[in-house]
């Protein structure tokens, strides 16, 4: 049941350091796992079970596979026990269904055949530190579009002033009121005659709404370093003038260590499960990675092109006498 919770995101409402009935960090949760759960494909695998895998590798850093008593083959978590290896990890295996209905208990690597998130066999951390982040930077934007607002808040001295100054604000924002007609003639003398003037608290800070565009840049840079790490090499800068071709090249080659490790854990535990199981499953990259990776291939070899073309120019000047 506690599983269940919480991959239907019931957890939402749980006391866990990350999750505090939070919409706006559950919604950066669930797009940015969205978006990671799109990063490969498994050939022959049923949607329903690569989802749950990938949710189980993503949140939890493992996922184990085994035979329910009808023969089919079902993945979720998986809690190991039993005789610790060498190297501290359970001999000993066991997966609950979803509906708690069944259960696989067996020997791992036998029964139970276990995959890892990466070569750590950690989750994806990153996860929720960044869905944090992006939602400190929306609710900074939203606390500078309130306090942007243009919002006079006039003082009154008495109950009267406050009853006139209610009256002119409220016709002021009847679209049908062209004009406010006053018919207390003391408050009027009080006001004109005798030079009281109505102060106004200042609030807020219509200019604030310039330092908006910090915001949006802050939310740029904190997108492009989430996805520089998984394969997507985000240069929405541009190229800055103190950066090498061969710098940013490094850049695309470090966006891929991570996606590459993820993709060879799947792998390894995809050939584990066919050769056990007898299933033909193919993790490799989505068409999205795929067509990121073929996209930097091409773009260097534009850039080699141009650069030998910008080489034989220079050689050409110098050899003219």
């Amino acid at each position: 049941m506690a599983v269940s919770m919480y991959y239907n995101y019931d957890f939402i409402m749980e006391e866990l350091p990350w999750a505090y009935g939070d919409e706006i960090k559950l919604h950066y949760i669930t797009t940015l796992e969205n978006q990671l759960c799109s990063m490969f494909v498994c050939d022959n695998m049923s949607n329903d079970m690569f989802r749950q895998v990938e949710r189980c590798l993503i949140r939890y850093g493992e996922c184990g596979a085994g035979l329910l008593q009808n023969g089919t083959l079902y993945a979720d978590v998986a809690t190991l026990g039993g005789d610790i290896d060498i190297y501290g990890y359970g001999t000993q295996g066991e997966i609950i269904t979803r509906n708690g209905k069944e259960t696989i208990r067996g020997k791992i690597g036998t029964d139970i055949i276990v995959g890892w998130n990466n070569s750590e066999r950690v989750p994806t951390f990153d996860l929720y530190r960044y869905a944090g982040l992006f939602k400190e930077l929306e609710q900074s934007w939203k606390n500078n579009v309130i306090y942007s607002r243009m919002h006079p808040v006039p003082v009154a001295k008495n109950s009267k002033m406050k009853q006139a100054i209610d009256k002119i604000i409220k016709d002021n924002k009847d679209a049908d009121k062209t004009e406010t007609v006053i018919n207390d003639i003391p408050f009027i003398d009080q006001v004109n005659e005798k030079g009281v003037s109505i102060d106004v608290l200042t609030l807020t800070d219509p200019d604030g709404v310039e330092r908006l565009q910090y915001l949006s840049k802050a939310y740029d840079d904190l997108l492009r370093r989430w996805w520089n790490l998984y394969g997507m090499d985000m240069q929405s800068t541009g190229k800055m003038a103190q950066q090498t071709t061969v710098e940013l090249e490094g850049y695309k080659a470090y966006s891929m260590i991570q996606p590459c490790d993820m993709l060879k854990c799947r792998q390894d535990w995809a050939r584990q499960i066919n050769e056990r199981f007898g299933t033909e499953f193919n993790y490799h990259f989505s068409p999205a990675w795929s067509w990121c990776i073929q996209d930097k291939q091409a773009t260097e070899e534009v850039e080699r092109m141009e650069g030998d073309e910008t080489d034989g120019k220079l050689e050409t000047k110098i050899d003219e006498p």
